[in-house]
């Protein structure tokens, strides 16, 4: 999880921009069916921050709302000129925002400290040792105290 504070990140055609000025309470790969649908890969990074923390720096955003395998609903942003999904709020879990891992300008730093959903992640993924996993839902509490 060691990125540098502050932070920025945005879409592939510069519109919409974003700042974060707290380190991640979490990075999360996301092995769901959702998120490898959502992000066309084997997985989804998350990385969850104090919604107080985050700024839409610039452009505008377009929202959609979509109902995940746990019920919960996310209302993932993206940008309204290319498209590109840069973060979610999640109506279950106001206090945070997630921004999606791929978006930030260096993301070379990050590092996941869960995956969740590995019932359903693809056969060749592996997991690094010590670091917590979850074949569906987590217990948040582990996640947040790693």
């Amino acid at each position: 999880m060691a990125l540098e504070v502050p932070f920025e990140g945005g879409c592939m055609c510069g519109a919409l921009r974003y700042e974060c000025t707290e380190a991640p309470a979490a990075v999360v790969c996301c092995h769901c069916t959702d998120c490898q649908r959502r992000t066309g890969s084997a997985f989804g990074i998350s990385v969850i921050v104090p919604r107080e923390a985050f700024n839409k720096a610039s452009g505008k955003a377009s929202s959609f709302a979509s109902q995940r395998e746990s019920g919960n609903v996310v209302n993932l942003k993206s940008c309204v000129v290319c498209g590109t999904r840069c973060w979610a709020e999640q109506e279950a879990n106001p206090k945070f925002l997630v921004i999606i891992g791929g978006t930030l300008d260096d993301a070379a730093t990050l590092q996941p400290n869960a995956h969740i959903y590995t019932a359903t992640k693809q056969s060749w993924i592996t997991f690094p040792e010590g670091v917590l996993t979850a074949e569906a839902e987590p217990d948040w509490r582990e996640v947040f105290s790693v």
